[in-house]
């Protein structure tokens, strides 16, 4: 999905986010075919998902199935 902006922070669903090994949160972007790991500050919870401060941008693709990305760096597809 392409990052949705809400004024200063950014919306992301809750399906989008995990955590890492640290216990940070961390989204999955696509980047030129691949995964890339990317730890984001959430402000608040919402209905259907997160209001992220940091860690995102507006033009970011985030994975929303990072359950199916084996690691950072791993080769993805577009559907």
């Amino acid at each position: 999905i392409h990052v949705r902006r809400d004024g200063g922070a950014f919306f992301l669903p809750y399906s989008a986010l995990i955590l890492d090994a640290s216990g940070q949160e961390t989204v999955y972007l696509w980047q030129q075919g691949r995964a890339v790991s990317r730890p984001v500050e959430c402000l608040s919870h919402m209905e259907n998902g997160y209001v992220a401060l940091s860690g995102v941008s507006e033009s970011d693709l985030v994975i929303t199935n990072p359950a199916s990305v084996p690691a950072s760096g791993a080769l993805v597809q577009l559907e």
